[in-house]
């Protein structure tokens, strides 16, 4: 909705965008296992931590700089890079952890923290994009509706760029707080995991 509201991106273009992280994603979790072997977990788990952080942060400042096309494009592209060096060496490194008699449960708890972590970081994310945007609106904030909705500029073109405004900002604030989130899960992936050769 931030591409729609941002930048007046069309629905399909906006969905369009997750085209490239998906694929991209994809293929580079088939290859993730083989980096672990001759990489290690911590370095390979701390790369996919940075390369995540740098799509967020490229993310964040093209929807800044109103760069769809060139920008939002091949960030979405790099996400998918750094998610898949990060989602398959993260399930390595938890059935790693416990014994192969326990796998199945370590499957299901590591299933089941990763949804409820999500959970969390959707909550809390969403108190910096309301601040962020509450903060923008200023005094015009009962007049706005709202972080991720449409609003016509017919109504108060005043307004609607403002609106506009507000809703760019809170998602750069957004992305910039994902990319710090992010760097420190990689010190976290470096500290924490072993860096000997471990088979997928």
């Amino acid at each position: 909705m931030a591409l729609i509201t941002g930048l007046n991106a069309t629905e399909a273009l906006a969905g369009g965008v997750f085209l490239p992280f998906s694929i991209i994603m994809a293929l580079v979790s088939r290859w993730a296992s083989t980096l672990v072997n001759r990489m290690g977990l911590a370095s390979v788990m701390a790369i996919g931590c940075v390369v995540t952080a740098i799509a967020f942060a490229a993310l964040g400042g093209s929807v800044r700089a109103s760069m769809l096309e060139m920008g939002v494009f091949p960030a979405m592209a790099l996400l998918g890079a750094g998610m898949g060096l990060v989602v398959s060496p993260l399930s390595i490194a938890v059935m790693a952890a416990v014994d192969e008699s326990e796998s199945g449960l370590a499957s299901g708890v590591n299933n089941a923290v990763s949804r409820i972590a999500g959970l969390i970081a959707v909550a809390a994310l969403a108190i910096v994009v309301s601040a962020v945007y509450a903060w923008i609106a200023g005094a015009s904030l009962p007049q706005l509706p709202g972080f991720g909705s449409i609003m016509p500029d017919a109504n108060s073109p005043a307004l609607a760029a403002l609106h506009r405004k507000a809703t760019v900002s809170a998602f750069f604030w957004l992305c910039l707080v994902t990319a710090l989130l992010c760097m420190a899960a990689a010190a976290t992936a470096w500290a924490t995991q072993p860096n000997d050769e471990r088979s997928a």
